[in-house]
């Protein structure tokens, strides 16, 4: 009898398990900032007076790539379903993790950039090479990066 219990609990995990939509990390760019709730005239609100003063002093311009991700954009994709794990103000981009339907919701969104939402293979394994290959030509002469194990570091 607890063979017969044991091969039902054991039947219903796997069918559960085939139900579950594979979820992976996907790093989706923006098209802009518009819309957004800081400016460069008012640095105050965004940078730190430290990084302020160093730009002041290196004669570094703040400019619109240094304002924050939209966060009305953030809000969007969480809506959609995404699991939002980091926002990049300099790539203007999320880091996000999400099945497939819920990356077609994402990428239907008028901010997210057409055909740029890079799948994200993070794995343990130093045996296996976590990089997936672009369907378009190589713009530098070279056919693929291997980074091997060292991807993790980047």
């Amino acid at each position: 009898m607890k063979k017969i219990f044991l091969f039902f609990i054991v039947c219903i995990m796997g069918m559960t398990h085939l139900g579950q939509a594979q979820v992976r990390s996907y790093l989706v760019r923006f098209t802009d900032k518009n819309g957004s709730t800081f400016s460069v005239s008012r640095p105050q609100e965004f940078l730190s007076k430290r990084a302020i003063d160093r730009r002041t002093k290196q004669n570094i311009a703040i400019l619109e790539r240094d304002l924050p991700v939209n966060q009305s954009y953030v809000s969007q994709l969480r809506q959609a379903g995404a699991r939002v794990i980091y926002t990049t103000r300099w790539l203007n981009a999320a880091l996000v993790e999400a099945d497939q339907t819920t990356l077609n919701k994402v990428n239907v969104l008028a901010f997210v950039q057409k055909d740029n939402t890079v799948r994200l293979n993070l794995v343990n394994t130093p045996n296996e090479i976590p990089i997936t290959k672009d369907e378009k030509e190589p713009t530098n002469g070279r056919t693929e990066e291997n980074y091997g194990a060292s991807f993790q570091q980047f």
